[in-house]
């Protein structure tokens, strides 16, 4: 329908930003659906809905971090009363600039426009990047006295007990209570995982908690990363771990610390030195600062919210809407 009236009319802005939406959502085609939302500004320079869903497909699919938060800061510039919009630039500055003071004024401007908006992103930075723990345990204390089968309210208590508090023991104890709730729970399998695999007695049971977490949702590249780096330490399953690098890179191309990992197990235990310079020219162009520094093998709470959270940018849907 859209690519009729696109060849109909060229020039129908709507046309180009619907046919982007469909192609991004439904088709994963991202870069034709990048050519329609960037066509839709050109003909259309104040249009809202182009604006956000090309920063928001350009952070998510293409990791131009600093063009998406360009698009960003021009669709506030459009609306600056647009909640959607604050929440998405605040997920970018948190997740990709590690700037939180920023991130943290945009969430708290997302939920003063638009109060019902969930305030969770907000609560979870507070607690992981200023330590306001007993604030955040509180708010979501009191989110199970409304609701004691909120699975994401017993994740978030979990993961704030054991990353912000390092009570391992306690966090276990919520993530087995989401599990008995929603045995299907991605998060609950990743996080009892990430704290087995802290026990070098527990490798077996964490590699079968990364498993069941993949048949939940393979699409997950950091839980194929971290199950990667745990068969290459503890089991010397060197192709098994090869191969899940791989898939890591098949969800996400963009993943510096996957290609960083897979150098040097193509170096070390391959003998593949072409591929293994191949992949570290890859990491460091991806992330210059790898080349300094020694890349940390498991990736904890903060990667975690990353791949869990990534979901927490929002798309607009209705054309040039004003959401």
């Amino acid at each position: 329908m859209y690519e009729k009236a696109i060849e109909i009319n060229p020039d129908y802005a709507e046309a180009h930003y619907n046919f982007a939406n469909i192609l991004t959502d439904y088709f994963h085609e991202h870069k034709e659906a990048k050519r329609h939302y960037e066509r839709a500004i050109e003909i259309k320079p104040n249009h809202f809905g182009a604006h956000n869903n090309l920063g928001l497909l350009l952070a998510r699919n293409f990791c131009e971090h600093d063009k998406a938060k360009e698009y960003y800061v021009k669709t506030l510039k459009i609306n600056s009363n647009s909640s959607v919009t604050h929440n998405n630039l605040a997920v970018l500055l948190e997740k990709s600039f590690q700037d939180y003071g920023e991130a943290r004024k945009h969430y708290e401007k997302a939920l003063e426009i638009d109060p019902s908006h969930t305030q969770d992103y907000l609560i979870n930075l507070m607690a992981l990047h200023f330590h306001e723990h007993e604030r955040a345990i509180q708010y979501y204390e009191k989110a199970l006295e409304i609701d004691s089968n909120n699975v994401s309210a017993y994740i978030a208590l979990a993961n704030i007990l054991s990353y912000g508090l390092q009570k391992h023991k306690e966090a276990g104890v919520y993530y087995e209570r989401a599990l008995e709730i929603n045995p299907n729970c991605f998060e609950a399998h990743y996080g009892i995982a990430l704290l087995l695999i802290n026990n070098p007695q527990e490798p077996e049971a964490a590699r079968k908690q990364f498993e069941r977490a993949l048949e939940v949702k393979p699409e997950s590249d950091v839980a194929h990363y971290n199950l990667a780096v745990l068969l290459t330490t503890h089991f010397k399953e060197y192709d098994v771990a090869k191969r899940h690098y791989e898939m890591a890179l098949e969800v996400n191309p963009y993943y510096a610390e996957v290609y960083y990992n897979l150098a040097v197990l193509m170096e070390s235990k391959f003998q593949e030195h072409n591929k293994a310079a191949e992949y570290y020219k890859l990491a460091f162009k991806l992330k210059p600062s790898l080349n300094s520094v020694e890349v940390p093998n498991i990736l904890g709470f903060g990667e975690m919210l990353i791949d869990a959270l990534h979901q927490n940018v929002i798309k607009s849907s209705a054309p040039n809407s004003e959401l």
